[in-house]
């Protein structure tokens, strides 16, 4: 840890994750400090998903090398301008001991339900879906003679239904598996393969009627709702067009691998990835014939996220 004092340091950020108890500590010991006399500084308290976290994790790596040590170790408190490193929770506890003369005595563990309840309540006030692909091996070390097996195989995605609400209805829908087409099939996404991926490009999935196109829950194409959503980043989802004609989304949807902005105005994005993105980006590198995967990748399980 560096050594830092309160008139080196003036603007703190401090990137938890939200289903963290360290959160609901530091907010506690916050307001404390805020009346503090030589509390001169200004502390941010940032909560972000696991995809948009590391996404911050990766900004400061190009600034500071140094918070690759930190990596695996949320949350992670750092200087606005990127410069210094706090460290980790327990770096940040010290720091308020040497900067500011406080000890807290309560323990991280008599914030956990506290963590728990106001997760599930993130969880419960907005609408998140999951899928979870089928087991696959990656290449190590750059050599496809040598694999290993991916453990956690779930991707969460947190759904726009405020921006695209009929588009995210379908999507859910399908995940959860609870409606029919007309002749009385189970629509879902359980069964169907990842049988596209382009690479630095996107994923795509989605497709109910074998390479047919796909159905929706409303029995037919439905229309493009709107384009509000931007492909400026990767882990954007957004639906697969019918030969990419206007109105004519079905059940196909792509994850992207990067920024697309070629398809701004032209593909609805109705959600993002905010867990599994690690996981994305290891299916992207999978061996592939004319961007179809050579080794079968399945949708095993999906649904609502709760």
């Amino acid at each position: 840890m560096e050594n830092t004092n309160k008139n080196k340091i003036n603007d703190l950020v401090i990137l938890c994750q939200p289903h963290q108890p360290e959160y609901d500590y530091i907010k506690y010991v916050l307001e404390k400090i805020k009346h503090l006399k030589n509390n001169s500084g200004h502390i941010e308290l940032r909560v972000e998903f696991e995809k948009q976290f590391d996404d911050i994790f990766s900004e400061i790596l190009l600034v500071n090398k140094e918070i690759v040590n930190y990596k695996d170790k949320a949350p992670i408190i750092y200087s606005k301008d990127y410069k210094t490193i706090i460290g980790s929770f327990k770096e940040f506890m010290d720091y308020l001991t040497l900067n500011y003369s406080y000890i807290e005595e309560k323990k991280l563990s008599d914030f956990e339900d506290i963590a728990t309840e106001r997760y599930f309540h993130l969880i419960e006030s907005n609408t998140f879906a999951f899928l979870s692909v089928s087991e696959f091996l990656e290449p190590t070390h750059n050599d496809y003679l040598l694999y290993k097996k991916i453990e956690d195989r779930t991707i969460v995605i947190e759904l726009f239904k405020d921006i695209c609400p009929k588009t995210c209805f379908n999507f859910l829908e399908i995940c959860k598996g609870q409606s029919k087409n007309k002749k009385g099939e189970t629509l879902t996404y359980k069964g169907c393969e990842i049988f596209r991926i382009s690479r630095n490009g996107f994923l795509q999935s989605g497709d109910l009627s074998k390479l047919s196109g796909g159905q929706s829950v409303y029995n037919s194409e439905f229309e493009d709702e709107n384009f509000i959503v931007k492909h400026n980043t990767d882990g954007i989802v957004g639906m697969v067009k019918n030969k990419n004609m206007p109105h004519t989304n079905l059940s196909q949807f792509y994850i992207s691998l990067s920024p697309l902005s070629q398809f701004d105005g032209l593909f609805v994005g109705f959600g993002r990835v905010i867990k599994g993105m690690r996981l994305i980006k290891r299916l992207s590198e999978v061996e592939t014939y004319l961007q179809r995967p050579v080794n079968k990748i399945e949708i095993i399980t999906c649904g609502q996220y709760k």
